[in-house]
């Protein structure tokens, strides 16, 4: 893939923003550099979600991870994350000396579409793209920074679960990786060690159906291995908290856990042999 390298943001790797310059640097870092592909980051941003419905005293629900998003709440929802978090996240990048630019998925020229109203309420899925705005925005060495919120094309608010909208957004550039930072080092096996790789689907599906993933865990490896089987775009399940890992995985080289085992042996050895 000649594509971006896509980069996902949650959890609290936004919580901690302030103590993250590391990571700021490497994402600065990857833009600058005359010989790469330039860098796409992708955010949500639940935990703010959650402080703002906390504040205001009303339920969170959720479903198999996803947050259930009801028409009179997702005004509220994308209010936070293309909001104060988007804002945030790129005075950081800024601050380290990199180019960005706030988007939505909408305004960054990608089409959503509802998931399922009747279960999920407000909640999307990215399915198509209209334009090239993220292509002349890298081109120009900047950063898009995109919420994952969009709309449906007919003037109604929708909120994408983070990981699907990086792998949407990985999917329609044709990314040349997509790193999903996570807060932890990687995907557990059942013994409790980190998975260096995890073939396919059906690995995906065993590890959910066992209890060995649970929660948050289970949406992102869906739509990880969802992106590796349909685009064969090597998909990272990567650590924010240790300094260099954006540039290791962008590089080829091992960390976190690999999603599609088809992959593995180019994914390794491309850039490093």
């Amino acid at each position: 893939m000649n594509g971006p390298v896509v980069i996902k943001l949650g959890g609290a790797a936004i919580d901690e923003a302030a103590s993250l310059e590391h990571l700021w640097r490497d994402i600065a870092s990857l833009a600058a550099d005359p010989n790469g592909r330039g860098v796409v980051v992708v955010h949500g941003g639940g935990s703010a979600v959650d402080r703002l419905f906390d504040r205001l005293g009303l339920e969170v629900q959720r479903r198999d991870g996803l947050r259930i998003t009801p028409d009179d709440q997702v005004g509220l929802v994308v209010a936070a994350i293309a909001g104060e978090v988007n804002a945030r996240l790129c005075a950081r990048l800024r601050a380290v000396g990199a180019e960005a630019m706030g988007l939505t998925l909408s305004s960054a020229g990608f089409a959503c579409e509802p998931k399922s109203r009747t279960e999920l309420g407000c909640v999307g899925v990215v399915r198509g793209r209209v334009g090239d705005r993220v292509e002349s925005l890298l081109e120009q060495g900047v950063v898009p920074v995109i919420a994952c919120v969009g709309d449906d094309g007919r003037a109604g608010l929708l909120n994408v679960n983070g990981d699907d909208a990086a792998g949407g957004v990985a999917f329609f550039c044709a990314a040349h990786r997509l790193i999903l930072l996570s807060d932890v080092d990687g995907v557990r096996g059942p013994d409790g060690s980190i998975l260096r790789e995890i073939k396919d689907e059906l690995e995906v599906l065993q590890l959910i159906d066992s209890g060995t993933v649970h929660s948050g865990m289970i949406p992102k490896l869906k739509a990880a291995a969802a992106l590796s089987v349909d685009a064969h775009i090597p998909v990272v399940i990567a650590p924010w908290k240790r300094p260099g890992v954006v540039l290791e995985v962008a590089q080829g080289r091992p960390a976190g856990t690999l999603i599609g085992r088809s992959e593995a042996e180019l994914f390794w050895s491309e850039e490093t042999s």
